[in-house]
């Protein structure tokens, strides 16, 4: 599998995934016009990843801002992960956000709470 890197601007997330080291990491801003086309071929990635994952993969997003379009490939994302988790698969996920943003907050929480998955929330 290849490694991917896209490079952060204001509208759009930096992204890496590194299958070889079980990494991904999301940060900055996502507000792509196409949210679609952006995330579908990361997802894509993920779930090809996850047929063959490393011992431990880590999950890190350090996000300021996202869309509505962004939040629901977070979830898909977050889903894939949830349905490896099933299968033995260990995860670490950490989400970073400013404390004094509380509604990212409340967000976050809700992604938790709604998966079931066991995210690390972190104010920074």
């Amino acid at each position: 599998m290849q490694k991917i890197i896209i490079e952060q601007t204001p509208k759009m997330p930096g992204i890496l995934f590194d299958p070889d080291e079980g990494k991904l990491e999301i940060i900055g801003n996502s507000i792509p016009e196409d949210a679609n086309s952006f995330y579908r071929p990361i997802a894509e990635a993920i779930n090809e990843y996850f047929k063959s994952p490393k011992p431990l993969t880590k999950i890190k997003f350090d996000l300021e801002y996202f869309n509505s379009s962004s939040s629901k490939w977070f979830m898909n994302i977050l889903k894939l992960v949830k349905t490896n988790l099933k299968t033995g698969v260990s995860v670490e996920i950490d989400w970073y956000y400013d404390e004094n943003d509380e509604d990212m907050g409340d967000v976050i929480s809700d992604y938790k709470a709604i998966l079931q998955l066991p995210i690390n929330i972190k104010k920074k």
